[in-house]
């Protein structure tokens, strides 16, 4: 692989984690919107989701990315974050 074709895949991987964080900010913004409307019950669920995605996929999945690929800790939670944009690219709403 070419320089050139690193450089485009490490801006892709930059894009991706910030639309997967534009998607968290989303997220919590509605959660807060639900707890002042007095929806606690679905506000709760979308904060344990959400607790849940981060335990059981972002850290493993950085961890892995750390400790097995050797990457560095800037490019591993770009990678994370890339997977979890992708993961609610497909979630069917």
């Amino acid at each position: 692989m070419g320089n050139s074709n690193i450089e485009t895949i490490n801006q892709q991987i930059k894009s991706d984690a910030h639309k997967a964080i534009w998607i968290l900010v989303a997220l919590n913004i509605s959660v807060a919107i639900l707890i002042f409307l007095q929806s606690h019950g679905l506000a709760y669920s979308i904060i344990f989701i959400q607790i849940a995605v981060l335990i059981l996929w972002l850290l493993p999945f950085a961890l892995y990315q750390i400790f097995r690929k050797n990457n560095s800790i800037k490019l591993a939670t770009y990678k994370a974050l890339a997977s979890y944009r992708n993961i609610m690219e497909q979630a069917s709403w």
